[in-house]
């Protein structure tokens, strides 16, 4: 049916993306920033993205280092989720569509970019 078509499409393009809580015994902080994400090129409105708690909009996705996964649909070939490191960095989990999960320690001593990648 057109639904399940529908349906099938989303967990294709489902991303999740895991606010741990965790950080690196360095960091001052378990905050977890997304500065862009971008699709074959071309950045995401992320204004239009339905958050829920703890995750914030401003100006960038924001979450204070609260435990909260945020499920984000991305269309595209080339998805890149960009990042900021920073010293009060936490650790995130990002798990694509195929279900793999990558563990990244953000945690940085100084202010920085840390880009994900994915083909599909």
């Amino acid at each position: 049916t057109a639904y399940r078509r529908q349906r099938q499409m989303c967990i294709r393009d489902r991303f999740e993306i895991e606010a741990t809580g965790e950080k690196n015994k360095k960091s001052n902080g378990t905050e977890v920033w997304i500065d862009s994400i971008e699709a074959d090129g071309k950045e995401m409105n992320m204004s239009n993205l339905s958050l829920t708690t703890p995750w914030e909009n401003r100006g960038r996705l924001y979450n204070p280092g609260t435990a909260g996964t945020l499920k984000v649909i991305i269309r595209g070939k080339n998805i890149q989720i960009n990042f900021i490191q920073h010293p009060y960095s936490g650790i995130v989990k990002v798990k694509d569509p195929n279900g793999n999960v990558k563990k990244i320690d953000l945690y940085s001593d100084e202010q920085k970019s840390y880009s994900y990648h994915f083909e599909k």
